[in-house]
């Protein structure tokens, strides 16, 4: 009986003392966080929203819950920084900046918070897209499928073919038989279009807009075609 008193005792203590052992190196490891008081956190960026244009992204976000933010931070592609002051008391909550001088192509952003005592959130990524020349330069004008000129009207007709994926029209300009400057736009869903006061050998200017995205920032165009009206058929 004394023996197994004895084994049972020191089967507890083989137990005990490593478990007191690596309680003191839990103590350790935490010791280095908190000696210097508690770890803060400012309120993180909410809602993040990334919108495209011409070289250069437009970054919005909110700022919802924390009254002790000062100042935001955004870091493009992990080098550069961008400083934005923040005053709760002088707008909605809304953060907005167009990061511009991008490169054509995909981007990561974190935004930071800070408030008064430099103490910086956790940080917040996404990733945003600038258009640039290769795309530009992929795009093309809506096609003209028909032209008629009728020299009693003095009006010319242009009937199109279907519009380019992501157009949101067509513009047309023109100086008419009064020396007048013209504008008009034709819309994806169109098929035709009257140009009045013109004469035979006007020249006729068009260019297809695009938006290749509903929240770009900046709408695209493709290079300026033209087309010469023609005699009375």
């Amino acid at each position: 009986m004394n023996r197994t008193i004895f084994l049972k005792r020191l089967f507890l203590w083989g137990v005990l003392i490593p478990s007191l052992c690596a309680c003191g190196g839990m103590d350790e490891t935490y010791k280095e966080f908190i000696e210097n008081g508690e770890i803060v956190y400012p309120g993180r960026a909410d809602s993040v929203k990334l919108r495209p244009g011409y070289l250069r992204v437009e970054a919005k976000w909110e700022l919802i819950s924390d009254p002790t933010i000062t100042r935001c931070q955004l870091v493009v592609d992990g080098r550069e920084q961008i400083d934005i002051p923040f005053d709760r008391t002088a707008g909605s909550g809304v953060v907005t900046r167009i990061v511009e001088n991008l490169s054509e192509g995909s981007h990561v952003f974190d935004i930071y918070t800070f408030d008064a005592e430099g103490n910086r959130s956790i940080g917040v990524e996404a990733v945003g897209f600038a258009y640039g020349p290769n795309y530009t330069e992929s795009l093309y004008n809506r096609s003209i499928q028909r032209i008629a000129f009728d020299s009693q009207a003095s009006e010319v007709t242009l009937r199109w073919k279907m519009s380019p994926e992501s157009s949101v029209g067509t513009e047309i300009s023109y100086t008419d038989a009064e020396g007048v400057s013209r504008q008009k736009m034709l819309l994806p869903e169109e098929s035709t279009i009257t140009l009045e006061k013109v004469e035979p050998g006007t020249e006729i200017r068009y260019q297809t807009v695009f938006m290749p995205d509903e929240e770009a920032i900046d709408s695209f165009r493709a290079a300026v075609s033209t087309v010469t009206v023609p005699a009375d058929e």
